[in-house]
């Protein structure tokens, strides 16, 4: 994806081109707000490209997907980015819904002249000089678990289990799962699978769950901000979430996972 004497390595061109084939004239965004984007440099993995925001849809349910786009010739380039929405199915109520947009992509460059974030022909943002930023350092570390170390915790079962996007969760492991309504939820950290307790809870509910929830530890010192979208509904009793964005604070410090996963029962 440059002519100046270099190129982009052809995956990123690749994956480009084959979503040119989505769908991304329809708009059904009202307003939009709170776009940002950055440019993570994960030790020892690609770098990453990540953007997020907010917009306005006419109704829940609908499912929001982002579309990598034309990426210019020039240099520094400029990415642009498209907005796709699956519309809800049956009846659903007109009501603003506020609903997050957050993507994940690896990216060979190390800065954008700008990030474009388009629905249909509409500019909704564009972010100028999108560089790397140090990926932010928590005083613990946060790490995942498999389904038999959760089970083993006595955790399980019905819920929402959530990992990082982009990664193989097989290999990589699961990095949240909360149970149905008032079970405890679990999350590694420093090594320990450590369960927290949910003091709010908002939106739209989903097996137990809420589009905005927030946990903390039982010694109050971590807290835990679960922000997702939600999908297409399973075969069996579950429901996909394509994105969403876990929050972790302690001791004055914040850091954001860009997650996707599934819940049901």
């Amino acid at each position: 994806m440059l002519i100046a004497g270099c190129t982009f390595p052809s995956k990123i061109e690749a994956n480009n081109e084959e979503k040119q084939n989505v769908d991304t004239s329809f708009c059904p965004v009202l307003e939009s707000r709170n776009w940002h984007a950055w440019i993570d440099r994960v030790a020892e993995k690609e770098p990453r490209l990540n953007i997020s925001g907010e917009v306005d849809l006419p109704s829940p349910g609908y499912i929001v997907e982002v579309q990598p786009g034309i990426l210019d010739r020039r240099q520094p380039p400029a990415q642009r980015l498209s907005l796709s929405f699956t519309s809800p199915e049956g009846v659903v109520a007109q009501v603003i819904t506020p609903t997050k947009v957050s993507y994940t992509m690896p990216t060979p460059i190390l800065e954008y002249r700008s990030v474009m974030i388009y629905c249909g022909d509409k500019l909704l943002a564009e972010i100028p000089d999108v560089t790397p930023q140090e990926t932010a350092s928590l005083p613990i570390k946060v790490g995942t678990f498999t389904s038999d170390e959760l089970f083993d915790a006595g955790g399980g079962g019905c819920g929402m289990t959530l990992w990082e996007s982009k990664t193989d969760v097989q290999q990589a492991g699961f990095l949240f799962f909360h149970g149905i309504e008032d079970g405890a939820a679990f999350m590694v950290f420093d090594e320990n699978l450590t369960t927290l307790s949910r003091t709010t809870a908002e939106g739209q509910e989903f097996y137990g769950q809420k589009t905005e929830q927030t946990f903390v530890t039982d010694d109050q010192a971590i807290t835990v901000q679960v922000k997702v979208n939600l999908g297409a509904e399973g075969e069996i009793e579950s429901v996909g979430i394509p994105n969403g964005l876990i929050t972790v604070t302690t001791q004055g410090k914040t850091k954001e996972f860009f997650v996707m996963g599934d819940a049901g029962c």
